[in-house]
């Protein structure tokens, strides 16, 4: 929808939605089977140790000495493999299905699912009076469903909030002329004109959150359906992005180990990474040296507050940076470039 105020205003109002079934996954084709898998909220060493147990290898080489002579290429084939050529084998390995194989996946298993509902709203001023601006915001709702949180699953089990979409960004661009020069307002001739005339300037700025925090598999001595809330902080700062006395298991000799199924949620919608918020801008001059020919001044600032874009904070709690941010990526800090260019 559209509607235009005045002569030089526009707002625009616009909907898209999207379903997407059958999106390809990796699974792996020798799950251990569910059983075998230590559940609740305590390490389970019982279990763990006795999956890593080594017992004798059943698929020694040794144990297939005819293939030398029927099959030598094969035979030199499964000598180069530690699967074939270790005289002990972890007896989880000889639990899964396709036990000769070693880490089979399917790369293409249709079992994926992902919907979004996208809200744009855009303002629109046209170039009136020396002044445009074009501003943008949108608000998104994605959900995947494309984790396979435990290898055993057949497919994935729960709608997590998109980890690479944003559910709000904001952009806009303004370029403003200076009032001053020929065909302006002031100043159309004389000294000044020739100082002042010409001059514009232009900005933009990006603003949405940054992206969610994956947390791993971890030990959560409270409530985890208030874990949001009661880890969420007001002032954050690099030192404690969010509130690190929230009763995790802190002594990773306790965290869960082997095969454990996934008992702490991968995803908070409330608990994100640094965000972007961003301003550049330029000033800009156009000087007429004669009929044909003219000369462009511009300056452009990338960066104009010198932000730097954080990495995510620490998210081991048996870390001493927990909770910390300890770097930033690769994105520019602040950039100054000039350009001088002739137009004929």
């Amino acid at each position: 929808m559209q509607r235009e105020l005045g002569m030089h205003m526009m707002v625009e109002a616009s909907y898209w939605g999207q379903w997407s079934d059958r999106i390809l996954l990796t699974q792996r084709e020798d799950p251990l089977p569910e059983s075998f898998w230590a559940t609740g909220n305590v390490r389970n060493n019982a279990i763990a140790n006795e999956m890593n147990r080594q017992v004798p290898n059943p698929f020694l080489l040794s144990n297939f000495a005819a293939l030398q002579t029927s099959n030598p290429v094969l035979y030199q084939n499964l000598s180069t493999l530690g699967r074939f050529t270790s005289p002990t084998i972890a007896k989880n390995a000889l639990l899964r299905p396709n036990a000769h194989m070693n880490g089979l996946n399917n790369n293409s298993s249709p079992t994926g699912q992902a919907r979004t509902h996208a809200f744009e709203f855009n303002f629109q001023r046209r170039m009136s009076k020396g002044f445009n601006l074009n501003a943008s915001y949108t608000r998104m709702l994605q959900d995947n469903k494309t984790i396979i949180e435990n290898e055993f699953n057949t497919s994935p089990s729960t709608w997590w909030t998109s980890d690479s979409a944003r559910p709000h960004r904001i952009t806009a661009t303004a370029i403003y002329e200076f009032p001053f020069g020929k065909g302006r307002s002031y100043f159309q001739s004389g000294f000044l004109n020739h100082v002042l005339g010409g001059w514009q300037t232009a900005a933009t700025y990006e603003f949405q959150p940054g992206p969610l925090l994956g947390w791993g598999n971890l030990i959560y001595n409270g409530d985890v359906s208030k874990f949001e809330q009661d880890a969420s902080l007001d002032d954050k700062t690099l030192n404690q992005w969010f509130n690190t006395s929230v009763p995790f298991e802190r002594n990773a000799n306790n965290f869960p180990t082997g095969p454990h199924v996934r008992i702490f949620p991968r995803f908070f919608n409330g608990l994100r990474a640094d965000g972007l918020n961003n301003w550049n801008g330029n000033l800009l001059r156009e000087f007429k040296v004669v009929e044909r020919l003219r000369m462009q001044f511009r300056a452009d600032v990338i960066n104009l507050q010198n932000r730097s874009q954080m990495s995510p904070p620490d998210l081991s709690p048996n870390s001493t940076n927990f909770g910390r941010i300890t770097s930033q990526t690769s994105s520019l800090n602040r950039f100054y470039q000039a350009q001088l260019r002739l137009q004929f």
